[in-house]
């Protein structure tokens, strides 16, 4: 049998939305759960405090002391930068809540008292499966549902010609620089894994519609493919801007991306046809416009 409700559908998750561009917790649908509160509740029979909400048969969860909680196992999110939030509500001030992923804790956020309202929970950089628990404070706390939202930059980058990058099919291939505007295909999630502002010298990777991470074969030499299921050495790139000023890459900058053996981004003959990872130097075929989505 499955080890936990949630199993299955992560299990599909997986398959199905590699992106993990937004995901809703319901509380009342958590794996695990304290305390367990004896009598009859809503919705489960196996303790959770659940309580109705109104008439529509909407459920929350309600802390019935402080240090209460309700846990989602193994939920896997795609490499990015993730930012959290909460409907909640208290019935007097000075109560709070906050988000514990796999051990890590976020801030308390103090909960609006009387009626639901959202809260933001923090912003957390996550990669592969993690256990979400949702802790109460005090008692006198409703969790209706949390929410995660992936907030890296979509981009869209053209070769020198003027046409875009594109992951046909929406990855799973090899990259072109052959489209004359952007499309699902043509947007990429770019995960700056500095801190701050996307800058020159900063480690990225690009992901694809259908979340495939595009990938320098070899580690640079060869070709670009956008294939690839989880990130390693191959799979990340540094970015440099080549348009001058300060070190901030902006909307409408010229870059150039660099692969682990520092070979660079190369649309051949300038766009229009493929786009290799090989080349040693920056040249007119080495240089992109990036443009945020």
């Amino acid at each position: 049998g499955w080890l936990y409700p949630s199993q299955y559908l992560n299990l599909v998750r997986n398959y199905a939305d590699r992106r993990t561009q937004t995901l809703r917790y319901q509380a009342e649908a958590c794996d695990e759960f304290y305390p367990i509160v004896a009598g009859s509740h809503p919705f489960r029979t196996d303790g959770l405090n659940t309580q109705t909400i109104n008439a529509s048969g909407e459920w929350s969860v309600l802390s019935p002391v402080g240090g209460s909680w309700v846990q989602f196992n193994e939920v896997k999110l795609s490499h990015g930068h993730y930012r959290f939030s909460a409907r909640a509500m208290a019935n007097a001030g000075g109560k709070s809540v906050r988000v514990v992923i796999s051990g890590t804790s976020g801030p308390w956020v103090a909960v609006p008292v009387g009626n639901f309202d959202t809260i933001s929970l923090g912003e957390f950089f996550l990669d592969g499966a993690n256990n979400f628990r949702f802790e109460y404070s005090a008692d006198g706390v409703q969790l209706d549902w949390a929410f995660s939202k992936k907030i890296d930059q979509r981009v869209a980058l053209s070769a020198s010609n003027g046409q875009y990058l594109s992951a046909d099919f929406g990855g799973g291939t090899i990259m072109s620089a052959n489209r004359s505007g952007v499309g699902d295909w043509e947007a990429f999630n770019l995960v700056d894994e500095g801190s701050g502002n996307l800058q020159s010298g900063d480690t990225v990777t690009l992901q694809s519609y259908t979340g495939k991470w595009a990938v320098a074969d070899n580690g640079g030499g060869s070709t670009l493919s956008i294939n690839r299921d989880g990130i390693g050495v191959w799979e990340r790139f540094v970015i440099l801007k080549l348009s001058g000023g300060d070190n901030i890459i902006r909307s409408g900058d010229t870059i150039a991306l660099r692969s682990a053996n520092n070979y660079y981004m190369r649309a051949t003959n300038g766009g229009g046809s493929s786009v290799t990872f090989n080349s040693p130097n920056i040249g007119t075929s080495e240089r992109f416009v990036i443009r945020f989505q």
